[in-house]
């Protein structure tokens, strides 16, 4: 009789064991769905937040960051200056997005002024540390005259 009472006792202390296990797991369930439902959210959020998008501060008057870098590399990419604001649309399309101002085509070829003054600023900080420098200029095909400096280094 003693026996039968030891194995219902360590039956039952198996079996409470087996549940404080069971309710862990299930704890732990529960909050990995509590933070899927909250990321769910979220991202529901995201999408149902405004699809428009703006690049301009209209009180300093200029164009952001990102759109200058993009429109830089658009222009690096040989995207003419004309062109520039219908890729810029076409990607917000695809994105689901919408702008209410972007530049126009002068202001495109303001940038690329900017672009060139920005890359012979970063000549005159790196030239001048160089040595073995050589000066190498010439026509292109369509007498187009260049110029370009190359380091040995």
């Amino acid at each position: 009789m003693t026996e039968q009472i030891d194995d219902v006792r360590s039956n039952n202390a198996r079996l409470e064991t087996d549940l404080a296990n069971k309710e862990r797991e299930q704890q732990a369930k529960n909050e990995r769905v509590s933070n899927m439902e909250e990321e769910r959210d979220w991202l529901a959020d995201m999408l149902n937040e405004s699809q428009s998008v703006s690049f301009y501060d209209s009180i300093e008057g200029k164009y952001s960051y990102e759109l200058r870098q993009c429109i830089y590399t658009l222009l690096s990419l040989n995207v003419s200056a004309q062109n520039v604001e219908h890729v810029i649309k076409c990607v917000l399309k695809i994105v689901g997005k919408q702008c209410e101002k972007l530049p126009a085509r002068s202001t495109v070829l303001n940038m690329n002024v900017e672009r060139l003054i920005l890359s012979q600023m970063q000549l005159g900080e790196v030239m001048p540390e160089k040595t073995n420098l050589s000066c190498l200029e010439g026509y292109s095909k369509k007498m187009i005259h260049f110029g370009l400096w190359q380091s040995e280094e």
